[in-house]
């Protein structure tokens, strides 16, 4: 009975449900959101996380790539890479996308976030990407893609599956999460980054004062 009670108390400070009061979904998504992240870190490949950071900096150009809530880490990375002088880029066009990756070769890198690593826009990319012999790192939530042995990198990411589900809700923080560490990463093998990112932020404060 202990246990069967155990269960259910589980169940119940994770499942979303239709008559969920403020206080009760604000407490299950820090739940899922802080189990999906401590599960995350438990579970990092550091070797992997390594290989990563390296094809970066060895890549002449870097495509980033998702679509729905993934787009939004896209634009993260993207936007972070580009801050540190990276040739990186991203777009929502994917027919533009299939188009752009004409140019890429075995000397860029591209990058794919897919919860599942099974969408049809990903397994077209993919199709691409392995055409024109792009090294290819995939970050996802899928164990098993079918897949893995097109890919330079697999990097994954957890998540906890709610019985009603409207949105990516701890995916998108598990994303987030390997975005900021790939980026403190880059930050620490080069002092000229820092001073990049000191440089941008003081550009930016004189444009507050200057408008303010």
């Amino acid at each position: 009975m202990f246990i069967y009670e155990k269960i259910k108390q589980i169940k119940s400070s994770f499942n979303f449900q239709y008559n969920d009061n403020l206080p009760n979904l604000i407490q299950k998504i820090k739940n899922i959101n802080l189990y999906s992240i401590f599960e995350t870190i438990n579970n990092l490949n550091l070797l992997e996380l390594e290989n990563i950071i390296n094809c970066i900096f060895t890549s002449k150009r870097i495509f980033v790539f998702g679509v729905g809530s993934s787009s939004v880490i896209c634009s993260e990375l993207n936007d972070s890479l580009i801050k540190l002088g990276f040739n990186s880029y991203t777009s929502q066009d994917f027919h533009g996308q299939l188009l752009f990756l004409n140019s890429f070769n075995d000397n860029d890198l591209l990058i794919l976030f897919s919860k599942s690593g099974r969408t049809r826009e990903i397994l077209e990319i993919l199709k691409n990407g392995i055409k024109y012999k792009i090294p290819i790192t995939l970050v996802t939530s899928n164990l098993n893609c079918g897949y893995e042995k097109y890919l330079y990198n697999k990097i994954i990411f957890r998540t906890l599956e709610q019985l009603s589900r409207y949105s990516a809700v701890s995916s998108k923080i598990t994303q987030l999460l390997f975005v900021d560490i790939i980026f403190n990463q880059i930050m620490e093998r080069k002092k000229q980054f820092k001073k990049l990112i000191l440089h941008g932020t003081h550009i930016i404060k004189n444009w507050n004062k200057i408008n303010s």
